[in-house]
């Protein structure tokens, strides 16, 4: 996530492992250098901007497309899923928000695990801190845009 290309790696899932229609759109992926409070700031703003430059793009396809293509689906419906397990994962705002699913082959599934991107980005924050003042860790907590309810496990 933002944290991660704050650092200097350009590793977007978006790009990396294309899902929805992410391969047919348009977009930057900003990376920082130092890894530092600023450079992940830097890389939220220039996502924000990235991001409205996706909605724009998927406006304009949505204006474009026939009638018949922009149809939601009515009603939720139960599937059992074969039996087994997987793995996947998106990119969300604070990083790669991954679902861990076990399936026993009925409608509800036999185990779900979530990983959440804060608990990631929080466990940094001991290395974060070494030689800063106390008032500086506002600004660092603050920069990892840390979610309590994700860190809560």
């Amino acid at each position: 996530g933002p944290c991660l290309r704050a650092t200097g790696l350009e590793h977007d899932l978006r790009e990396a492992e294309p899902y929805y229609m992410y391969d047919q759109f348009d977009f930057s992926v900003c990376v920082g250098t130092n890894g530092d409070t600023y450079d992940r700031f830097f890389v939220r703003v220039y996502e924000m901007l990235e991001s409205a430059k996706i909605i724009r793009q998927a406006l304009a396809r949505l204006k474009n497309a026939p009638a018949d293509e922009a149809k939601t689906k009515k009603g939720a419906r139960k599937i059992a899923p074969p039996a087994g397990e997987i793995y996947d994962c998106t990119e969300a705002a604070n990083g790669e928000l991954g679902f861990f699913i076990v399936s026993d082959g009925s409608v509800k599934p036999y185990r779900i695990k979530i990983r959440a991107p804060s608990l990631c980005n929080y466990s940094a924050i001991e290395r974060l801190s070494q030689g800063v003042m106390i008032a500086d860790l506002v600004s660092i907590i603050g920069s990892l845009n840390v979610i309590g309810g994700e860190i809560d496990r």
